[in-house]
């Protein structure tokens, strides 16, 4: 029997899931437009890309805690009975492949977990924890009046409405990140508005253990194979070592600490992908070439970084698998913070 694949996030360091052919798309919290008697699940709607998409905090719908947002939460826009909402979590983790025996459709009122069943598909054991499994079905109380969300406008000039999303939900945020959640807002509205909307970048697709990582295709040089290398004394653990590249002398560097990935194998590394970056070449290590994508730029800018996440451009939905779009030159900079 086939295996199963859902998104696994994060809620107060707790793990939850969702089946990934419902995950439309993901990004960082922007700004919402608040709503006068909303749904007491629903913070507020979104304008993505022409949209009104309702937007649940996943907190609230729990009934675990009143929800303070961050710049850092993510929303994960997935799609019930052709109903458009927006889960807003705390991070996102990555896509688990899951088989048959993992599932236990049954929960458990032994187990260790302050959600409701009622919630709950079932339960996906992984090596270290049990995954509750969000039922899409229970997740979106009153779908009709959710529903009718989707028909609120979401054009207003009137900064004090505006105002009652932050005073209700980030009381907390400096004006600069304010400032970075409505510019986060503007950019998700936009996407889809004009003639030029369209314009895109080539990226390529690398697989690191479990990983699939893209880098922007004009700062890669060349994939290679690294026959022999040298290690550098008193290097960093990310510095593999020197090779001689055609007479050049390439640092080979492993990125696994810096996304935190688990080695899936001890053996040496036996290719890299070459990135120029600010007139300097590395190397990469990598297992393979997955694919060279497309990606549209205004969607990655949209995803705006945290001060913990400058190597990371942005995540995206590839053939129901999760990619992490990374800045080669503030990778740089992220690894010599590892020293």
């Amino acid at each position: 029997m086939d295996n199963y694949r859902y998104l696994r996030f994060y809620l107060q360091d707790r793990p939850y899931a969702l089946a990934l052919e419902l995950v439309k798309e993901i990004f960082l919290l922007p700004e919402l437009i608040p709503l006068p008697e909303p749904p007491t699940d629903i913070v507020g709607v979104l304008n993505l890309r022409g949209k009104t998409v309702p937007m649940m905090h996943l907190a609230k719908r729990l009934g675990l805690a009143q929800p303070v947002c961050s710049p850092k939460d993510s929303v994960i826009i997935f799609e019930w009975q052709k109903l458009l909402v927006g889960l807003i979590v705390h991070g996102v983790d990555g896509v688990l492949e899951v088989s048959p025996k993992q599932l236990e459709a049954e929960p458990d009122y032994g187990h260790d977990n302050p959600v409701s069943t009622a919630f709950l598909q079932g339960l996906i054991r992984t090596e270290d924890t049990l995954v509750p499994l969000l039922n899409p079905e229970t997740l979106i109380r009153a779908p009709a009046a959710v529903a009718q969300l989707g028909q609120v406008e979401t054009e207003t000039g009137d900064a004090s409405i505006l105002g009652n999303f932050y005073e209700q939900y980030a009381p907390h945020l400096t004006v600069s990140e304010r400032q970075n959640l409505h510019q986060r807002s503007i950019n998700l509205a936009q996407l889809s508005q004009g003639e030029n909307k369209q314009e895109k970048a080539a990226f390529a697709v690398i697989q690191l253990s479990e990983a699939l990582i893209a880098f922007p295709l004009e700062k890669i040089r060349e994939f290679i194979d690294i026959e022999q290398y040298f290690p550098v004394p008193c290097a960093p653990a990310y510095i593999v070592g020197n090779i001689n590249l055609r007479g050049e002398i390439l640092t080979i560097v492993d990125i696994h600490s810096l996304l935190h990935l688990s080695f899936a194998s001890k053996a040496k590394p036996r290719k890299a992908v070459v990135l120029e970056v600010e007139e300097t070449s590395i190397g990469i290590v990598m297992d393979q070439v997955q694919d060279v994508i497309e990606i549209e730029v205004e969607a990655l800018q949209a995803q705006a970084l945290t001060h913990k996440e400058r190597h990371l451009m942005g995540t995206i939905l590839q053939q129901e698998k999760l990619v992490s779009v990374l800045d080669p030159a503030r990778m740089i900079i992220s690894l010599s913070a590892l020293n």
